[in-house]
């Protein structure tokens, strides 16, 4: 998936999955080192 396309899904989102997607995106961050694939995580919230 590229930029473009991201975004424009991430447009389309409620706030409500942005902002689990922001608070997901920040958690994989800190959590670099885990075995937590974010495809798995990202389903999740989508």
């Amino acid at each position: 998936m590229n930029d473009k396309e991201f975004l424009e899904n991430y447009q389309s989102l409620s706030e409500n999955k942005k902002m689990k997607l922001i608070n997901l995106l920040s958690e994989l961050k800190e959590n670099e080192h885990s075995q937590i694939p974010v495809s798995v995580s990202l389903e999740k919230v989508l």
